[in-house]
């Protein structure tokens, strides 16, 4: 497929009311003569020059400014944009030239780079000077330089001098500083899973890390980086490991978390904002996962790799939030300090591979840092990833559930018996055993609000709660508060509550009713039975292994990349957290600093902690190696999964330190380069075949590098299955080849070829799967690599106008109406990638192409993803019939009357693809009649009577005609604006229907 320049964009689509092609003033003419020009090819025989100077309806950029609307652009407000110079950092430019064949010192390419800052500030001076900003203030800050896993600066000044940033040659692209941000907390509620009458973290045991603990496999030696909201050292799970880091929020070199006492010091600032708190917890609970020490008797965490060198890294501050600046400088601070590992729980918003934060991510790890970052939580939607974690280098990751204990009783009260209650909720000391055979009191609360507990006594009974309006967490809080001994919690649909609110100080047991067995209760209570008693206590498991809805989903927007490429235990994590979360009125009392967390951010650094073990018990491993090992040899989930959802499945620690094969796939990735996007080799566990246009015959070619790393002679029989949502290969002419059995001799390493052949006719769409190696003499050793391809069809999924019936204001003499659309809007939705599209104003009735409207540059624009722009204001160029100037420089106006809109699309192969949609320039005004109508326009009023009924009919003939054409539009459609007064202040709107 050609390659194109796809990570140039801005953020919105504006439209140009006109053509310029010379430098000549406008002038209005008459409508369009009816001589007949077809517009593809007076499209066609533009020259270069021709085609540049079209006035374009904007999609993207071209100037090289990233994320910026023109809005934004014409503002003096202070602006933070990311500024990319052109070289590579230096390191990465020398990897980058071994890899070209050719010779770089470090010494030249530090002095590039170097150069280009010397000359960024120079040419600041220049054309940001007073002098040269015609009028504007000079006002700018260059506020962080990087220099090591990216060139650039971040830097403030006025948003009406970011353009002039571009005039600097050194200057290659000018991003917006974007917000990032940790995730809200999710403690377990309305969506979680079960989990554990126990307080101890069940992935440890589950994925037997526990034994690689046992066999000396402790991470012992690793440097891990945690670069997150901070962390708080002092907890006593923490304080051993902790070995120092940099806050890049405050810029010192204390990192500690943001505090209660920061947020009492801060005055006027609210302490939730979007449900996110002013003070920080979650830098520390994703440290407890990675390095744990288990130092508490009553609560055990221990963390996946106890005995590394943690530091952290603050990028975010007040509220989990921080920007791009930030996060980039957090990582360049990693590097620098020679970190092996960093964790990267956090992210943005934005599928964008090439984004900044991606960027910095794919240079850290080619400098030999395994970066392993969250997948986000905004799933279960496609495209959901976002960056960095959209990086092709990182080691993404999605969360999973791991099979979690739960403790259930039969119930009793009156005539009703084995009503069966599920854990919910409990105090860290509560041990729900001891309820069996024990009876108490029961008391209807309703909702469980505040004012329920008005006239009731619960001391020492049980409050029945009905689901409902208040969050679970709060109706326990406020159940304990008024002394209750439990809670018995019913649903409010049918089934059990799917929730977890697990431990804390301030619950008191509570266990979960369904909806008809609460009716139960509820009747007997109203009955005069009042004693429930609990029996047969049990201990049950859930079965575990599935994705979390929250987790977000692949593929990679413009590569159409794996991500997440593994999952691992993120649902339910009990963790550190900092003493004020728990209690702020008792900061140093650590006993019940704990809480259970979910999210992809508590998946990242279980296995951040696994790849630290990988790392100790095999030094030499690269961070490719760290990925492949870990994809190889990922455990199949529970349930239908494709691998754009879950990549190779959920990590298995234990296989992947003793991994005794490697299947690791030889391939190319794209990253930023100086010019445009350049190739850098990419060593990975996923065979992708890429992506390519369809009606050709394809063979496509990998190659897989196999080693065996023991002593014993292998082979393995191999198997090919589909994924959901793919596509059949068979039943599309298609052929995925691999040798059906591999052997390897004792420590011998070999590469194994992988073939696609694609038919010319085959479906488009994405091709997925597994290909399964399994050792034919101990069936246990089995491995796994997920490959995908895609086809593309190039054209348009959909394209529509959304007012195809237009009054354009200067055929109107009536005065200005606000509720008139002044422009045409048009929605589009690319089945795959365009170079550009024209847009063309034809005659309905002759079928003449008129003259051209506008040009919508493609470049950057991703497929299955839905655009919206103003297309059309009512003018366009006429096409003249002259070689030399085929498009009129003047602009024409259009008149009343039936036309066509025809979209000319241009894909990157070149083909051409054109749609067409009709619109009318309409200056009837509708009929209208009212229940009023042939009367008095007098209304009396009875006694006692306030409104009158009032019934209108609008009718609009253009409503039948548009729907000979397939435009869906009836009377409906219209409606009735109430003026009040001479200034015609709209008060009202009837819909008519």
């Amino acid at each position: 497929m050609k390659k194109k320049e796809f990570f140039k964009r801005a953020a919105s689509i504006t439209l140009s009311t006109g053509l310029i092609l010379s430098s000549a003033n406008f002038m209005y003419t008459p409508e369009a003569s009816a001589k007949s020009f077809k517009a593809e090819d007076v499209l066609a025989s533009l020259t270069p020059q021709q085609r540049e100077a079209l006035n374009q309806l904007e999609l993207t950029d071209k100037t090289g400014l990233q994320g910026f609307t023109n809005e934004e652009l014409s503002s003096d407000k202070e602006i933070e944009v990311i500024v990319q110079f052109q070289s590579k950092p230096g390191k990465i430019a020398v990897l980058d030239a071994e890899v070209k064949g050719k010779k770089l010192s470090q010494k030249t390419a530090d002095e590039q780079v170097t150069k280009e800052h010397e000359q960024f500030k120079k040419d600041l001076q220049t054309f940001l000077s007073g002098s040269n900003l015609k009028g504007k203030k000079a006002n700018n800050q260059i506020t962080a330089d990087y220099n090591t896993v990216y060139n650039g600066v971040s830097m403030k000044l006025p948003a009406n001098q970011v353009e002039s940033l571009l005039k600097s040659e050194v200057v290659k692209a000018v991003y917006k500083n974007e917000t990032f941000k940790v995730d809200p907390i999710t403690i377990q509620g309305e969506n979680g899973t079960y989990s554990s009458p126990g307080t101890a973290v069940e992935s440890i045991p589950y994925l037997k890390v526990d034994k690689l603990h046992q066999e000396g496999i402790t991470g012992k030696g690793i440097k891990v980086g945690v670069i997150d909201t901070g962390i708080d050292y002092n907890h006593p799970d923490l304080k051993k490991v902790y070995k120092g880091g940099y806050d890049l929020v405050d810029m010192d070199n204390d990192p500690m978390e943001t505090t209660y006492s920061d947020w009492q010091a801060a005055e006027f600032y609210p302490e939730v904002i979007n449900n996110s708190t002013y003070y920080t917890s979650h830098g520390t609970h994703v440290a407890g996962t990675i390095a744990g020490q288990s130092s508490n008797s009553e609560i055990s965490v221990k963390g996946v790799a106890p005995d590394v060198d943690l530091y952290a890294y603050r990028v975010l501050g007040p509220y989990g939030s921080g920007t791009s600046e930030a996060v980039m400088a957090g990582i360049e601070k990693a590097v620098e300090d020679d970190m092996d590992i960093i964790n990267l729980s956090l992210g943005a918003d934005i599928n964008d591979p090439y984004y900044p934060t991606s960027t910095a991510i794919n240079y850290a790890v080619l400098s030999g840092v395994t970066a392993v970052v969250a997948a986000g939580n905004a799933g279960p939607d496609k495209y959901t990833v976002g960056s960095p974690g959209t990086a092709a280098l990182a080691l993404t990751v999605g969360a999973t559930d791991v099979p979690m204990s739960l403790s259930t009783f039969k119930g009793s009260i009156g005539s009703e018996n084995s009503i069966d209650l599920i854990s919910l909720a409990r105090n860290y000391s509560d041990k729900l055993e001891d309820f069996d055979g024990q009876s108490f009191e029961v008391v209807n609360v309703g909702i469980g609000s505040k004012s329920d507990y008005s006239g009731k006594d619960v001391q020492g009974k049980i409050a029945l709660i009905a689901r409902g309006e208040l969050a679970l967490a709060d109706k326990v809080n406020t159940a304990k508060q008024n002394g209750a001994v439990a809670v018995l919690l019913y649903n409010n649909e049918d089934g059990q509550i799917n929730a977890n609110l697990g431990e804390a100080t301030t619950f008191v047991p509570t266990f979960s009713l369904t909806k008809a067995a609460g009716a139960q209760v509820l009747a007997q209570l109203q009955a005069g039975k009042t004693s429930f008693s609990f029996a047969d206590y049990g201990v049950s498991q859930t079965e575990g292994d599935h994705l979390a809805d929250f987790s977000s989903r692949g593929p990679v927007r413009q590569t159409y990349g794996i991500k997440p490429e593994v999952t691992a235990p993120g649902v339910s994590v009990l963790s550190t957290v900092p003493s004020y979360i728990v209690n702020p009125a008792d900061q140093g009392n650590y006993q019940f600093a704990y809480a259970r967390y979910s999210g992809t951010s508590m998946a990242t650094p279980f296995t951040a902690g696994v790849a630290a073990l990988m790392l100790q018990a095999n030094s030499k491993l690269k961070p490719e190696d760290i990925k492949t090992a870990l994809m190889n040899t990922a455990d199949p989930l529970n349930g239908d999964y494709s691998v754009y959802e879950v990549g190779a499945g959920r990590i298995n620690p234990y296989h992947a330190v003793n991994n005794g094969v490697s299947f690791q796939i030889i391939d190319k990735t794209l990253i930023p380069g100086a010019d445009d996007l350049v190739e850098v080799q990419a060593l990975t566990g996923v065979l992708s075949f890429n992506h390519e246009l369809v009606d050709s015959n394809l063979n496509i070619k990998k190659s897989i590098k196999v080693k065996n790393n023991e002593k014993t002679k292998k082979t393995f029989s191999v198997t090919i299955s589909e994924g959901k949502d793919s596509n059949s290969l068979k039943q599309n002419g298609m052929q995925l080849m691999v040798s059906n059995k591999i052997t390897l001799k004792a420590n011998e390493e070999t590469s194994v070829s992988a073939k696609l052949l694609s038919h010319k006719k085959a479906k488009e769409g994405y091709y997925s799967g597994y290909i399964t190696l399994t050792n034919t003499n101990d069936s246990s050793e089995q491995y796994r690599i997920p490959y995908t391809f895609r086809l593309l069809k190039e054209g348009f999924n959909n394209i529509d106008i959304a007012n195809p019936a237009y009054s354009p204001g200067f055929l109107n003499d009536s005065n200005f109406d606000p509720f008139r659309n002044r422009f045409v809007f048009s929605t589009f939705n690319l089945s795959a990638p365009m170079e550009k599209m024209d847009v063309v104003l034809q005659d309905a009735n002759s079928g003449n192409d008129l003259g051209l409207i506008g040009t919508v540059d493609l470049n950057g624009a991703v497929d299955n993803y839905d655009y919206g722009f103003i297309l059309f204001n009512g003018t366009y160029n006429k096409f003249t019939g002259d070689g030399e100037q085929p498009i009129s420089s003047e602009v024409s106006q259009v008149q009343e009357g039936h036309y066509k809109i025809k979209f000319i699309g241009t894909g990157l192969s070149g083909k051409v693809i054109m749609e067409t949609r009709d619109l009318w320039v309409y200056l009837d005004k509708p009929s209208f009649t009212s229940s009023l109508d042939g009367i008095s326009p007098f209304v009396e009023y009875k006694p006692g009577q306030e409104t009158y009924p009032l019934e209108i009919q609008i009718t609009d003939p253009i409503v039948d005609e548009m729907n000979k054409y397939g435009v869906s539009v009836d009377q409906t459609s219209n409606y009735m604006v109430l003026l009040l007064g001479r200034m015609g202040i709209p008060v009202l709107t009837y819909l008519h229907g």
